[in-house]
């Protein structure tokens, strides 16, 4: 490998001390937005009669440290309607019903949608967080180069079965790229959103599914 030039490692330098002084000089407006006017923003953004369709990654830690297999996957929302597509699995529900494929095993479960408090919703938390959560802190942090503003959130009810939500905002435009959710047995799950669009088009109903023919259905209702 060449080594830089002296002169060159000194333009490097002098270029970094003045980018660290630009974003340092941008902290104080960034920084006067209230945590109501953020809340405002995020509240704009995410409206629960709009849909939104993103790439996902899901990183659960358990609390022991130990790092499960992650997942990929797209994420379809709408209100209480979801739809999530892995290559094992497909979840979907209208409010009413859930359909849960499994791939691997060729089944479908069919039951009734059961709102799990001990389960985070990433639907329940983008369209309804500021009924259940209150920001403790704002920081600044740039997450693949981009600037955010990184909201640590509280529940506000005592009982709630988790204990902290951050969330990266990206700054331009309210955008959710990151969230990171602490349970109270210290497991700690990490979602990544990327390419997120609002009102996509929708082909046919991406919230009820018709199990494919020679799969396996098992209907959870009747029982």
């Amino acid at each position: 490998m060449k080594r830089l030039h002296r002169r060159t490692n000194v333009h490097l330098a002098a270029y970094a001390v003045l980018y660290l002084v630009h974003s340092l000089l941008s902290l104080p407006l960034l920084h006067a937005q209230s945590p109501e006017e953020m809340l405002g923003r995020l509240k704009a953004t995410y409206r629960d009669d709009v849909a939104i369709r993103a790439d996902f990654s899901q990183q659960l830690t358990s609390p022991d440290g130990e790092r499960l297999p992650g997942v990929e996957g797209t994420i379809v929302l709408l209100g209480d309607r979801y739809r999530v597509d892995t290559d094992g699995q497909t979840l979907v529900t209208n409010g009413e019903t859930t359909w849960i494929y499994n791939r691997y095993e060729n089944q479908v479960l069919v039951h009734y949608y059961v709102d799990d408090p001990s389960t985070f919703s990433l639907s329940d938390f983008l369209f309804a967080f500021d009924t259940h959560y209150e920001i403790l802190e704002t920081n600044l942090k740039y997450l693949d180069g981009v600037r955010h503003q990184v909201l640590t959130l509280r529940p506000l009810a005592e009982e709630s079965f988790f204990r902290e939500v951050t969330l990266w905002m990206r700054d331009t435009d309210s955008v959710i790229t990151r969230l990171r959710v602490l349970d109270m047995n210290e497991a700690e799950l990490d979602f990544g959103l990327e390419h997120l669009e609002f009102d996509p088009p929708l082909a046919g109903d991406p919230f009820t599914f018709e199990p494919p023919d020679g799969v396996e259905v098992i209907d959870l209702r009747a029982e």
